[in-house]
């Protein structure tokens, strides 16, 4: 099974510094109707939260500005997904990252840089996937660099994958639909705001 690549968000640690800790709110989404009795249905239509992310860029040099620019035109800023990696090692607790399609023997992980000296756990529906009887890890290894899992046993069809681990979260996300704004001042950028709408994350 072969896995497409996405571009990959300059790293606020080692590429394009960004300022840590960074700010990023979480919503579970869910399905709402309304009756005119003034009764309502909510049902859950993501396994997990929703993130949005707010990276603060202060005085960078103008070659870095000129680098995160050219990088949001490649985007077509709103338009396109790509992959953003948390910059700091943290505990996360069930984060869902897709769904079975019944052939999968490799999965894209959650995550890279995953501490395998902590606990982690990987569960498939409600099935907890033992290791390394039921899987092996490969680290860093993914199309984006995540780490992956190699399944002695593809699930079913349907079946949501989800994993526990300390590492470095990876999420699918894209830019927000605003202006980009760049303050240029004696050839530095002064403070820039970019926020990240979260999107959800594919085994493949």
């Amino acid at each position: 099974m072969s896995y497409p690549s996405l571009p990959i968000y300059p790293d606020i640690i080692t590429g394009i510094p960004g300022t840590i800790p960074f700010d990023y709110t979480a919503l579970q989404p869910v399905l709402k109707t309304d009756f005119a009795s003034g009764r309502e249905v909510r049902r859950q239509i993501w396994s997990s939260p929703r993130r949005t992310i707010v990276v603060y860029y202060k005085r960078l040099t103008y070659d870095q500005a000129q680098s995160f620019w050219e990088f949001y035109r490649s985007m077509d800023g709103p338009l396109t997904s790509f992959v953003f990696f948390f910059p700091e090692q943290r505990a996360y607790f069930d984060e869902s990252f897709g769904t079975s399609d019944g052939t999968e023997n490799i999965i894209n992980l959650p995550c890279k840089g995953l501490q395998t000296g902590e606990s982690f756990v990987l569960r498939r529906g409600n099935v907890v996937l033992n290791y390394p009887a039921d899987f092996t890890l490969s680290l860093g290894t993914g199309p984006n660099g995540e780490d992956q899992a190699d399944l002695d046993v593809p699930g079913s069809i349907g079946q949501t994958y989800f994993f526990s681990f300390t590492g470095r979260l990876k999420m699918k996300g894209r830019f927000e639909d605003k202006p980009l704004r760049f303050n240029e001042e004696k050839g530095l950028s002064s403070d820039m705001t970019v926020r990240i709408i979260g999107l959800q994350l594919e085994i493949a």
